[in-house]
């Protein structure tokens, strides 16, 4: 792969495992040597610094205020928390905290919403790959961040609620415009047969082609992790779910859609 990746994980319904996968890949692909910006873009609810370890007093919203420049509000995840022996010496883990409990973000006015594409487009030039991880549901950033990753994972499980929001917020970005690029990843699912089952009736309802980079098994070693505030692809490297999220990233990784790459 050569030049910027940028990919929006999100789903429709909250609840379904969008940030554990967000954090889990953006391991996985700095271990895969990449140089990565995990930008926690859940506003106001974000939680993907606990699942990281790390703390920072500046926030995105402080570099959208104009408090504290980029650079200052970027941590650098010590490799010693996600590397283990063998990955690769080039892989960095950079993140971008979140704003917990501020709806400030939620409704941006067009001097924010100008500030707000500024960031992004600044954060461009730090790294290889920039993964959201966004809220759930249909907000205005949501939309945002989506369209301008280009890419949008979005995560779903058997539960009805949770597949007809993943099909609403499926149509809702076919419709704008610029469309992003669409993977659906099926998470906690019992094998890959379900899987591809659940990903079939989704795919049945959309207009534009659904990307399919894998599914996400079901595992006791999930909620565990979750328990002791830690990924699964740290927590239980050989669990089956840890194993799915690998073999997620390596694909996402090695075949980008046409289009994403510049």
């Amino acid at each position: 792969m050569s030049g910027l990746r940028m990919i929006a994980i999100t789903s429709g319904k909250g609840g379904v495992g969008k940030t554990h996968v967000a954090v889990s890949c953006a391991i996985e692909w700095a271990k895969l040597g990449k140089k990565v910006i995990l930008v926690d873009a859940d506003l106001g609810l974000c939680n993907a610094d606990m699942l990281l370890g790390v703390k920072s007093k500046n926030t995105m919203k402080s570099v959208i205020d104009g408090k504290c420049s980029l650079d200052s509000a970027l941590v650098e995840v010590d490799p010693g928390q996600w590397k283990f022996p063998g990955d690769s010496d080039q892989g960095q883990l950079f993140f971008l905290p979140g704003d917990i409990g501020s709806s400030d973000l939620t409704v941006l006015d067009p001097d924010h919403q100008k500030r707000f594409l500024e960031t992004l487009q600044e954060l461009s030039g730090h790294a290889d790959m920039i993964v959201f991880d966004t809220s759930a549901g249909l907000g205005w950033p949501v939309i945002q961040f989506c369209q301008y990753a280009g890419e949008a994972v979005v995560v779903t499980n058997r539960e009805p609620l949770a597949k007809r929001d993943a099909t609403v917020m499926l149509k809702v970005l076919e419709m704008v415009s610029p469309s992003p690029q669409c993977w659906l990843v099926p998470n906690q699912v019992i094998d890959e047969l379900e899987g591809r089952r659940l990903f079939n009736q989704l795919e049945k309802l959309c207009n534009e082609r659904l990307l399919w980079g894998g599914c996400i098994l079901q595992d006791k070693a999930v909620p565990e992790a979750v328990e002791s505030s830690s990924p699964v692809v740290l927590h239980e490297p050989q669990s089956d779910a840890a194993r799915s999220i690998r073999d997620l990233a390596r694909y996402l990784l090695d075949h980008p859609p046409a289009g994403t790459e510049d």
